[in-house]
């Protein structure tokens, strides 16, 4: 849904817009402080009828059959609103919401009829609904914590406060949710599982818009316009479901709205989201106040443990503080003070200051004769009064910012998910329209204002727009407005639009666009001059131009070259490739660029086939107002396959799919236990296209249901996978199924067999019926308990064979006993890769865990290689192994818990490699992670391979233990691995090393640094020199003594990883060529080749400042990346750029 423009504000010092209530339209003051709809009707009485407003017919009304008492007030005055509550369809701009509940007011004595409203359309959350809380009360026995109002000063001075906002409340200062003459039924009973269920039917209008998803984002906006002083150029705004054209969210400061949980009076959260907390007000939060630059001091009156914050109130006048901070204010300026000097008062919130406008500080006063001011001086007073602090037991606004701010401020009201706050939490964006010249308007304004004899411009014009907003004033009257501004003669039939078609037929393709943008700028220029000269006399006028500036649009978007020279054909290609991942969903740009485009996106099947592709999840989606739209998108989606994904079953959505079984192509479903029936209704479906099937069964634990999986009617079935769910096997071979996986999951016998089978022997067996497998995984599906401790639980015996002829990979994580059993009886090719975590049961004394048998059963060439790469991790406790080689079949496997176990460890790696390498023995070994006690690893393991001809020790310490292992004989006299050729060895700086000038580049002190110099650096014993003086001396050594009784080493490969203290380091290319140099001197007469380098890199970027240049890095650190991971946003997008683009990067 597009976003709606709905009025242009003209100042003034309340503000209502046109709605259309049933069949009638009313002006309806807009309330950010409160939630309730309530409109007078004809039934109210004389004092209603004399107030020169449309009144809604009482006739017209569908009554709920309760009554509802709305009290408002400050400390000095009174007010109520008494009528019964009712239904209608309700609208503002086109956007309706049919059985609206509001308030037929037939008794009141509000002021608010005098300010040219028949009512009042709040724009607060649901929880400060009196009408919510009342219907809300007869459809549950929950009790609802009541919302307190605080009582607002005002001045003797001034005339009595407007305030329709906050909460109704009654003499006591305490909200009245519950009061009316009635307490019979709602119309329509429901019941709700938490309150805020009922939002999207007992709620408010802008609740309900929201929650319906009408508006394309749960987005109001409000600018307002100065209706005195100087008379704002530009008219305000209220836009609905979006930001007004030319803006974007990042031109806004946004800050987070103040929730209130239960024990604070908020509502109490929905079962299944227990910590689910409910903002009550727009009430954010503010870092300080200033006046005129100085910073106020915080109040002493509020209570210490409650922060600053303050209300935005448009159903304010006035800007309302603490006491003691106002009486300060008052204080520093006067009770009144020269209009003509500038004053400023500016809040400070998301740390940005948001001034209020002088003109809108200060509000003219009469003289005492009633008839301007004094010639020479012009007297204001601040429109500023005094509130009560917030307490405890209330709300916890210490200020309330009216509309001298919000004519100050562009303020954007961000719903969000207002069902779960958490998901989607409510902001509000400010961005100040406060010119920088705006004390110097002020003064020229009042010296205007003198000439005249003291009369300062006012308006009351209605607003000139597709909707019409009035706005009225109770201040000045309509005859203190200067003459020149109340008229000018102007022929508003001077302009015609009949010579438009004319000319535009007559232009060639290309010229089209720049005639339209040259005629729309000439309408927009005659709406300005009606608007100032006419103002209401020309509304239709300017309501005709614009419908003529939207058809010149129209023109224009079908004249733009892409629909010139592109065939409709080929932009429907286009729109088929567009998915649901590329945007968000509620927000598809591309259906809103022109009518042309939309059209075509309607007639193209795929796209809503992409469009059903985003996963429909329960928290946004609500059957009763979404089925509509999803029928539609499954309508426009044929004849293509559909892929769907559901965290839901509910009978309804269920009841829909069937109709569209035979085009489902993926199916993935997540369900309720208690949804089984709705599952199975689907699975009986016959879906001939169906190639991926995945269930998973949530929401509970245990108890998991058995599914009936029809599977002659998904002959195209592909890919299946279960998690936490059973399922019967096929009855015959079912040859098109090549991907099987289960989580928790396991397959049933029949319901016919009367014997218990058990879970392993019942897939075994169903894999018999999958024969063309080219994946299998389990988890946890062999074993009858899924792998939750049962360590002593025997394998049950398996008597047949099973062979998967297509198998390419093989993975399985379960019981030690049952993975065992499980690969005795099962037959696949020698090519096969297997990934194995088998669990078992741990012990403090001597242990093994024995290789699975039967891994390998392929018959090796005669030089065929093997590689082993184990890695140690102590942190998480275990350890893998990953195999690797021509011939040889690539097994991973992950024991937990068997970091720290030598014994483990070693029995395990000489075990793997007698199991799977072929003649010739292990051939190459790359040792990883961190080992705890690496000498003893060493001693145990290398002996055992004695065929090793490549080793790599990735990390230091493993070559501080290694070298000198090799270099020692044996008690038998010989060398370990006496046929290694290649000798891969780790070199790190040592921690107490001072790099000296090159420690400064870097990007974080948790980033790599670059080692550039030495200058200034320690180099002294514990130094770099030093560091590779005692590795070239451990390398000689070991070779001198393996000189003359084993094979030579050919090739000494030397990786740097660079470590400095905290920090990271990598050589520069001077170092790394002196390095080797000095290896060779040391080293060259033992070994033929020698190579030093640097280790790749993977830069972790968490953020740039605005000081730092990519340029700074050096050469070698750049060129040594291979991998850059950009935890969170650049604090500016051109240094990122900068990064990405450099030619070091290769």
């Amino acid at each position: 849904m597009c976003m709606r423009r709905v009025a242009s504000i003209t100042p003034t010092s309340t503000y209502n817009v046109l709605v259309q209530v049933g069949e009638t339209f009313v002006p309806l003051l807009l309330d950010t402080g409160s939630a309730d709809l309530w409109v007078v009707t004809d039934q109210c009485g004389d004092s209603c009828v004399q107030a020169n407003v449309p009144l809604y017919p009482h006739a017209d009304l569908t009554p709920a059959g309760q009554d509802v008492q709305l009290l408002y007030g400050d400390s000095r005055t009174g007010t109520h609103a008494t009528g019964p509550i009712g239904t209608a369809t309700v609208g503002v701009a086109g956007m309706s919401i049919p059985d609206q509940y509001f308030a037929a007011i037939v008794d009141t004595n509000t002021t608010v009829l005098q300010t040219g409203s028949s009512g009042i359309l709040g724009l607060g959350f649901p929880p400060i609904s009196v009408i919510w809380r009342q219907l809300l009360s007869s459809n549950t026995t929950r009790v609802i914590p009541p919302i307190y109002k605080r009582w607002v000063a005002v001045p003797e001075d001034s005339p009595a406060r407007q305030d329709h906002s906050s909460s109704s409340a009654d003499s006591t200062g305490r909200a009245d949710h519950t009061s009316g003459s009635q307490k019979s039924r709602v119309t329509t009973q429901q019941s709700f599982a938490s309150p805020a269920d009922s939002f999207s039917t007992l709620g408010s209008f802008f609740t309900r818009l929201v929650t319906w998803e009408i508006l394309s984002r749960p987005l109001v906006v409000t600018s307002l316009q100065r209706d005195t002083f100087s008379l704002s150029e530009t008219t305000g705004t209220l836009s609905l479901g979006g930001l007004p054209f030319g803006l974007t969210d990042e031109d806004l400061t946004w800050v987070p709205v103040r929730s209130y949980s239960p024990s604070q009076g908020g509502l109490p959260p929905p079962p299944d989201a227990p910590n689910e907390v409910y903002p009550l007000v727009w009430e954010i939060p503010v870092d300080d106040v200033y006046l005129d630059g100085t910073k106020l001091p915080r109040s002493m009156l509020s209570p210490a443990s409650i922060s600053l914050s303050a209300l935005i109130d448009t159903g304010n006048s006035l800007i309302r503080g603490p006491q003691d901070v106002v009486e300060q204010i008052i204080s520093i300026l006067g009770n009144t003070f020269d209009c003509s000097i500038p004053h400023t008062l500016s809040f400070e919130i998301g740390g940005i200051r948001f001034p209020v406008d002088p003109r809108d500080f200060a509000h003219p006063r009469k003289s005492h004769h009633n008839s301007g001011y004094p010639a020479l001086h012009a007297r204001c007073r601040p429109a500023l009064v005094s509130t009560d602090p917030p307490s405890s037991d209330g709300f916890s606004y210490s200020w309330s910012l009216g509309d001298p701010f919000l004519k100050s401020t562009l303020v954007a009201f961000y719903y969000g998910n207002m069902t779960r706050p958490s998901v989607d939490p409510p902001r509000v964006g400010l961005r100040s329209t406060v010119p920088s010249n705006a004390g110097a308007e002020l003064e020229e304004a009042v010296s205007a204002a003198l000439f005249r004899g003291g009369i300062f411009p006012a308006t009351s014009q209605a607003a000139p727009d597709a909707t019409p907003l009035q706005m009225q004033s109770m201040s000045p009257s309509a005859d203190m407005v200067p003459e020149e501004t109340q008229s000018m003669p102007y022929d508003v039939n001077a302009w015609s639009f009949s010579q438009d078609n004319s000319a535009y037929k007559q232009l060639p393709p290309d010229e089209i666009q720049e005639w339209c943008l040259s005629r729309t700028a000439e309408y927009q220029t005659h709406i300005f001059f009606i608007r100032k000269h006419l103002a209401p006399a020309a509304y239709d006028a300017v309501c005709e131009i614009k419908s003529k500036i939207r058809g010149l649009r129209h023109e224009y978007n079908s004249a733009a070259p892409i629909h010139r020279y592109l065939p409709p054909e080929l932009l429907m290609e286009i729109f088929a490739y567009i998915h649901p991942a590329m945007t968000h969903r509620r927000s598809l740009r591309v259906l809103r660029v022109c009518r042309y485009w939309r059209n075509l996106i309607v007639k193209t099947p795929q796209f809503w086939a992409n469009l059903l592709s985003f996963p429909l999840t329960a928290s946004s989606w609500s059957p009763l107002w979404h089925m509509d739209r999803f029928n539609v998108e499954l309508a426009r989606s044929a004849p293509q396959s559909l892929t769907l994904s559901l965290d839901h079953c509910n009978a309804l959505t269920v009841s829909t799919l069937t109709i569209y079984a035979d085009r489902i192509s993926s199916l993935a479903l997540a369900f309720h236990v208690l949804e089984l029936e709705n599952v199975t209704r689907l699975l009986q479906r016959h879906m001939p296209r169906l190639r991926h099937l995945s269930i998973r069964k949530c929401y509970q634990i245990g108890n998991r249901p058995t599914l009936t999986l029809t599977f002659p009617h998904y002959p195209s079935l592909h890919s299946l996978q279960l998690e936490r769910s059973h399922f019967y096997p096929p009855l015959a071979p079912h040859t098109s199924l090549r991907h099987l996986k289960l989580k928790f999951a396991t397959v049933h016998s029949l319901p016919t067999t009367s014997n218990f089978v058990s879970s392993m022997r019942s897939i075994h067996d169903a894999l018999a019926n999958f024969p063309n497998l080219e994946t299998l995984c389990t988890a946890f599906s062999l074993s009858e308990y899924g792998g939750r401790g049962f360590f002593n639980e025997p394998a049950p015996e398996l008597t047949r064979i099973v062979r998967l002829p297509l198998l390419r990979h093989l993975e399985i994580q379960d019981m030690s006993a049952h993975i065992n059993m499980f690969l005795r009886h099962l037959d696949f090719p020698s090519t096969t890769s297997l990934v194995l975590e088998p669990a078992y049961k741990f012990t403090r004394g001597p242990m093994m865990v024995p290789v699975p048998p039967g891994i390998n059963n392929a018959s090796h060439a005669q030089r065929a290689e093997m590689s082993l790469s184990l890695c140690v991790w102590p942190f998480d406790g275990s350890a893998r192994w990953e195999t690797h080689g021509d011939g040889v079949r690539p097994v991973s496997v992950t024991l937990s818990m068997a970091a720290r176990r030598l014994d483990i460890v070693s029995t395990f790696t000489s075990e793997l490699v007698n199991a799977l390498a072929p003649a010739g023995g292990l051939t190459s070994l790359t040792a990883e992670g961190t080992w705890g006690h690496a000498k003893e690893y060493w001693t145990t393991l290398i002996p055992r391979l004695p065929r090793l001809r490549h080793l790599t020790c990735v990390a230091s310490t493993t070559t501080r233990d290694v070298v000198p292992l090799l270099g020692k004989p044996q008690t038998n006299g010989e060398f370990l691995c006496q046929n290694l050729t290649h000798l891969t060895v780790a070199w790190t700086l040592p921690y107490d090393v001072s790099v000296g000038s090159g420690l400064a580049t870097q990007l974080m002190p948790s980033d790599a640094a670059v080692v550039e110099s030495r200058e200034g650096g320690v180099d002294d014993d514990r130094g770099m020199t030093a560091s590779q003086d005692s590795l070239c001396g451990m390398l000689r050594t070991c070779l001198t003594e393996r000189a003359g009784h084993c094979g030579p080493i050919q090739k000494l490969s030397v990786a740097f990883g660079g470590s400095c203290g905290i920090y990271e380091a990598v050589l520069q290319p001077r170092e790394l060529h002196s390095f080797e140099q000095r290896l060779r001197d040391t080293l060259g007469m033992f070994l033929p080749e020698i190579a030093v380098m640097n280790e790749e890199l993977a830069l972790t970027v968490f953020w740039i400042g605005l000081e730092q240049s990519a340029t700074e890095l050096s050469s070698s650190y750049l060129q040594n990346i291979v991998s850059i991971t950009i935890s969170i946003e650049f604090s500016d997008v051109t240094l990122l750029n900068q990064l990405l683009t450099d030619e070091r990067l290769s």
